[in-house]
């Protein structure tokens, strides 16, 4: 294992190799098989999956100097998790308890994105956008139903 991280553990580890590598190739054909098992982590359903993998990163990058290269896109990954953690709390609380925590994450997610920097919104996932602007006009009602019941 590369990290205490139940989901998203190779992601540091892939950071690292592809900072590191001189070149990088990509097979198109399939090269092993891929055995989904309904008992394993990659099924399990996990609230959080990204958020604390993103700050593992940024820490990564301030450690080995290279915080000022990537910051605007660790800025936008720490957004993205927090809109998916954001959706499954949608999914899974009540309007009351969904309306609390996602807030309590959307303050996390404005003290861990560095204001130094700017947001890569290039390379952010784009379902990731809308909620992000719902959360930051306050618009938690219909993201609630919006994540709820699509």
């Amino acid at each position: 294992m590369y990290s205490d991280h139940r989901v998203g553990e190779e992601a540091l580890f892939s950071f690292q190799v592809l900072l590191y590598a001189n070149s990088i190739g990509f097979v198109e054909s399939p090269v092993y098989n891929y055995c989904v098992r309904s008992n394993s982590l990659s099924q399990s359903s996990v609230l959080d999956p990204w958020s604390d993998v993103s700050l593992n990163i940024r820490n990564k990058c301030k450690k080995i100097g290279a915080y000022d290269k990537y910051a605007d896109t660790i800025n936008s990954f720490i957004i993205v998790s927090t809109m998916v953690c954001i959706v499954n709390m949608a999914k899974t609380y009540r309007w009351k308890d969904f309306k609390k925590r996602s807030i309590k994450k959307y303050t996390w997610m404005q003290h861990n994105v560095d204001p130094n920097y700017k947001i890569d919104i290039r390379h952010m996932n784009k379902k990731a956008i809308p909620i992000w602007v719902l959360m930051k006009i306050r618009f938690r009602t219909l993201l609630f139903f919006l994540c709820k019941y699509r």
